[in-house]
């Protein structure tokens, strides 16, 4: 997952992290917070509430949700 992509993405739509908070359930500022700071988990389902709420294109989505990441291994 690709956290400052995600960060970017909701300021671009001039979306606060209270008003994420909000649309997502949570009861405060800091459980989203988290969420884009990486320190907690993303699930599925979420990951989709956020596509919505923030009206990601589905190459925004993938990049920030599902970054690809090779790790370079040797034999």
């Amino acid at each position: 997952m690709d956290y400052k992509l995600l960060k970017e993405a909701r300021k671009k739509r001039g979306i606060t992290q209270k008003e994420m908070a909000e649309a997502l359930g949570y009861s405060g500022k800091s459980g989203y917070s988290c969420l884009e700071t990486g320190k907690i988990k993303v699930s599925v389902d979420k990951s989709l509430e956020i596509k919505k709420i923030l009206d990601l294109s589905e190459t925004e989505y993938q990049n920030i949700f599902f970054a690809s990441e090779v790790q370079e291994t040797r034999t």
